[in-house]
């Protein structure tokens, strides 16, 4: 019995072994096969088994819209084939169309932990939003509360504007635009005739014949936020500034009101969040667009801020705005477009 076990055993061992050898060798004469192993690949070879460095990946495609060979920002496919009709470039000066249109700009100062805000200022801007659109260009500065701390660029930007006329009140707001001295005023406990006075003034500036006009693209790229700008002079003029923000829609945070209480996860919109030109710590975010300009000439440039994770990519909108001087008054027309996905 136990010569039998011992014999048994012996033969499952030379056994395991032969088989553990044909594995191996088996095994080592697999043929390699080179080519693209990244399923994601357009040229992805489920067949191969050493990765050759050859994957091609599909590319973003931009409209070609007039057949110049540069593509529209906005209009893009991803393919691994070039479609027709687009380019494998993003921006096309022509495809901007910059529109003689003047706009209002009205920035507005407030905070979550003001009563006064909740109850006058931010119907206000809500009535300037719903009744104007885009006409209107917003830029809501919180003052140190739930949606922006001091450190931030949104407090800073509405801080210079309250060092700028002295004032410490809030809720308080600005209204600017082409041949218009700026007005400030504060929100009191009459909304009709918060909304009348804002109408009043959007109404006057909107009324102007621009001497600038400016339109932007933008879309998120990456871990960046790009704004293609464009600005057309209408009229010869002389040193001139740009700033490109970006604003965020829908934050939600209670907010203190002076009728009802508090009112919470209030929705606050056209929250200024940051700048692309100069530092965060510039104070307006300007940066020189030239020191001449001939009617007619245009000024074409692409900005990137980059995206933080902190805001809502679905809720985001672009500002670029044309200024006369480096002062707070000195805005003079704006455009504001939603960054597309």
């Amino acid at each position: 019995m136990i010569t039998t076990k011992f014999n048994v055993m012996k033969k499952l061992f030379i056994l395991s072994s032969v088989a553990i050898f044909l594995g191996l060798f088996t095994q080592s004469c697999k043929k390699v096969k080179d080519g693209c192993t990244a399923p994601t690949a357009c040229n992805y070879d489920a067949e191969a088994n050493n990765d050759d460095r050859s994957c091609v990946f599909a590319k973003t495609w931009y409209r070609d819209k007039d057949g110049d060979g540069k593509g529209t920002p906005n209009e893009s496919e991803v393919s691994c084939t070039q479609p027709e009709g687009f380019v494998d470039n993003r921006i096309d000066d022509n495809d901007l169309n910059v529109l003689a249109r003047q706009r209002a700009i009205f920035i507005y100062r407030g905070a979550t932990w003001c009563p006064p805000c909740g109850a006058y200022g931010d119907p206000t801007k809500e009535h300037v939003s719903s009744t104007y659109g885009s006409d209107c260009i917003i830029l809501s500065t919180q003052s140190n509360d739930d949606i922006t701390s001091s450190g931030e660029f949104g407090y800073t930007f509405g801080g210079e504007y309250m060092s700028f006329v002295g004032s410490t009140g809030i809720p308080h707001g600005f209204w600017l635009g082409q041949d218009y001295p700026m007005v400030d005023r504060g929100f009191y406990s009459d909304p009709n005739a918060n909304n009348s006075a804002a109408d009043g003034d959007i109404t006057a500036i909107m009324g102007n014949t621009p001497t600038v006009g400016v339109t932007a693209e933008a879309r998120i790229e990456g871990g960046n936020i790009i704004i293609d700008t464009k600005a057309e002079f209408y009229a010869a003029a002389g040193q001139r500034y740009i700033s490109v923000f970006v604003n965020e829609n829908n934050v939600l945070a209670d907010q203190a009101h002076s009728v009802s209480g508090t009112v919470p996860n209030a929705p606050h919109h056209h929250i200024l969040r940051a700048t692309a030109t100069n530092s965060a710590s510039a104070t307006l975010g300007l940066e020189s667009m030239g020191t001449s300009f001939a009617a007619g000439e245009e000024f074409v440039k692409s900005y990137s801020i980059p995206l933080s994770s902190g805001w809502s990519s679905g809720n985001l909108e672009a500002v670029v705005m044309i200024w006369s001087s480096t002062q707070p008054d000195g805005i003079l027309n704006a455009f504001v477009i939603p960054v597309s996905q």
